[in-house]
């Protein structure tokens, strides 16, 4: 059997456990991963067409249609640097797609949401694509779709233009040479904490990105893979980044042609593009608001006896905004001093008083540039709206909603709740 496939179906199989949240490992404390700025959550939007009826005048019909026509064009998301290719959300009849369409055109030219499924990885993974990126090489000829088909694992595919179609180029699954230096890397931090070589952890996630193209055949690439393990009631992190440097002949063959392992401190050993990259990488928040979320019903689970103290500021502020933070500690404070109940007497994480032992499965959907829908499983459904900004720390909770309730935790916590 090829080697290569065989370990990216060890990588898919423990994404896919974490997707589908089989109970192999005991909840952990996922620690924060390098943020992405770049990755961008892409709703996707359907179109309404807009039909002339009959016997309706000549302007009208004129203006009706061009409206219909502009209804049913997204605007792009990406644009190629020759301008002739926009990537952007499906029209109308294509929803949950992405698309490569000749820029000012409404027929699509690549449909991405299919090619993924085609090649089984997002149905693997059990989730359609919901982020989507693209990086365009200078001369337009190439681009990579960087997407995250699962909660903990992104990824990368290629695409070349030959004359006026793209073609998908290898993944980058199929060489195991993109994720061998990460699965040594953490194999030695494993030998060093004592870990039996069977322990797999719990991944918190696995994610290969294209940051640049160096020049139109030369790309560089982000890895990293993280997961936690339990040591003694303890949890320990274990974590790899690295860089590499695709090149591309003119079939679209590909080949990894430098390797370099990211420092935790300083850039020795990096040339001036993964130094650039580093830099970036490393002053960015972290971790992303979808990992903030997926970490709290990590570590909080009162129906399995594991939670957050929420009267501890260091605990709270892993989470939680300077105000959100301090308004916990008062709430902390009164009941001390009052010895009783002030302003909160039930887990607004999980809108309940009382827990049963299932997984939370926390499902996230961005609902706005700063709010994120998420569903949770405890005792039936429920639904929260968190609000999430970025601070110096990372990504935080600044307030979280019921809109069932209509309740908000912001004014729970300051008195203000009806």
């Amino acid at each position: 059997m090829n080697r290569s496939w065989t370990l990216a179906q060890v990588h898919l199989e423990e994404m896919r456990d974490t997707n589908l949240k089989l109970a192999r490992f005991p909840a952990r404390w996922p620690l924060p991963v390098a943020a992405f700025p770049f990755m961008s959550l892409i709703p996707s939007v359907a179109f309404t067409r807009l039909r002339a009826g009959y016997g309706a005048a000549v302007f009208l019909l004129v203006a009706t249609s061009a409206f219909a026509q502009e209804q049913e064009k997204p605007q792009a998301r990406s644009v190629s640097p020759d301008g002739r290719w926009e990537f952007r959300a499906g029209a109308a009849g294509e929803q949950d797609d992405f698309v490569i369409a000749k820029a000012g055109s409404v027929e699509t030219s690549l449909v991405l949401s299919e090619e993924e499924y085609a090649d089984g990885l997002a149905e693997a993974l059990g989730r359609a694509p919901g982020y989507a990126n693209i990086v365009w090489a200078r001369d337009s000829k190439r681009f990579a779709f960087n997407l995250q088909p699962g909660k903990a694992y992104q990824t990368a595919q290629f695409y070349q233009l030959d004359g006026n179609t793209w073609r998908k180029l290898d993944s980058l699954e199929s060489n195991a040479a993109t994720f061998a230096p990460l699965d040594r890397s953490m194999a030695r931090q494993k030998k060093k904490l004592k870990l039996p070589a069977e322990d797999r952890g719990w991944p918190i996630m696995t994610s290969w990105q294209v940051r640049k193209w160096i020049d139109s055949s030369t790309a560089l690439l982000y890895a990293h893979s993280e997961k936690t393990f339990e040591i003694k009631n303890e949890t320990e992190s274990v974590g790899a980044s690295f860089f590499f440097t695709l090149k591309f002949d003119p079939a679209g063959n590909w080949t990894i042609v430098r390797t370099r392992d990211l420092p935790a401190k300083g850039f020795e050993g990096l040339n001036k593009e993964e130094r650039e990259e580093a830099d970036k990488l490393k002053n960015s928040a972290a971790p992303t608001p979808e990992s903030l979320i997926l970490s709290l019903y990590s570590q909080h689970r009162p129906g399995q006896n594991k939670e957050i103290d929420w009267c501890d500021r260091k605990s709270i502020s892993r989470y939680c905004d300077t105000n959100l933070t301090d308004l916990y500690i008062k709430n902390c404070e009164c009941e001390v001093r009052t010895k009783e109940v002030c302003n909160l007497d039930w887990d607004p994480f999980y809108d309940a008083q009382d827990f049963d032992e299932s997984e939370p499965n926390p499902r996230i959907k961005q609902i706005s540039s700063s709010s994120y829908e998420v569903t949770i499983t405890n005792i039936g459904e429920r639904k929260l709206i968190y609000e999430i900004k970025k601070t110096k720390a990372g990504w935080r909770f600044s307030d979280v909603k019921c809109p069932l309730k209509g309740w908000s935790l912001v004014q729970v916590l300051s008195g203000e709740a009806k």
